[in-house]
């Protein structure tokens, strides 16, 4: 026998669940505020209106929720014979007290993206952008950037994550047009001896560069 619905039970709206709501969201602010470090765990772009969460923070935001990441690859491409490696992930963030998915995130990267189908060759005015012989090497690569983007949007699925994060900054090169190299050695950082890179999206323009082996990106004063 079904039991009958409460009457008397409040739906929809009520003050106790919009107080609970600002709670937590004061909650949020302050660990984005006080935990949370600018180039490590999130990234700014000139111009941008929200930074964007880079994979350690998501894993951090996974943390302050009290979840754990279970990543999962959906679909794989090894295509030796044209060269294409492709794979789709999902990961689900899962609470360590209940064992329930609090949210689930997907992902996606393949060898015809830009930053995978070529590599730079040369230096100074020689340096030019050539295409990548044999994506195959790159296939573990791609797998985890797939991942990666998945569990960077499965935290921004978690409740109001999104009030103070974009997407990731790899993923918000998929958005905007192919960059722009410019020749001039003013373009060039001496820091990281690295070039500058022109992008341009819906924010504006702006000029940057991955720094070699890890997740921050430099971007050029004005």
């Amino acid at each position: 026998m079904l039991a009958r619905r409460d009457e008397t039970a409040e739906v929809g709206l009520t003050k106790a669940g919009l107080d609970h709501t600002r709670d937590q969201l004061k909650l949020l602010e302050d660990f984005v505020k006080d935990v949370l470090r600018k180039d490590e765990d999130y990234g700014v772009i000139p111009g941008a209106t929200k930074p964007s969460l880079l994979k350690p923070g998501a894993a951090n935001v996974a943390a302050a929720f009290n979840c754990h990441a279970e990543p999962a690859i959906d679909t794989f491409t090894l295509n030796s014979k044209d060269g294409f490696v492709s794979y789709e992930a999902h990961v689900d963030l899962v609470s360590n007290l209940t064992g329930m998915v609090m949210a689930r995130g997907f992902g996606n990267c393949n060898s015809q993206e830009v930053k995978y189908r070529y590599r730079w060759e040369g230096e100074g005015k020689d340096r030019q952008r050539v295409e990548n012989p044999d994506p195959l090497e790159q296939a573990n690569t791609i797998k985890k950037m797939a991942i990666k983007r998945a569990e960077v949007d499965a935290a921004m699925r978690l409740p109001g994550v999104a009030r103070f994060f974009t997407q990731d900054l790899e993923d918000m090169q998929d958005n905007v047009s192919e960059p722009e190299t410019p020749k001039d050695n003013r373009y060039h950082c001496s820091e990281h001896n690295a070039t500058w890179t022109k992008h341009t999206g819906k924010d504006g323009s702006w000029y940057s560069h991955k720094v070699a082996g890890t997740d921050k990106w430099c971007n050029m004063k004005d």
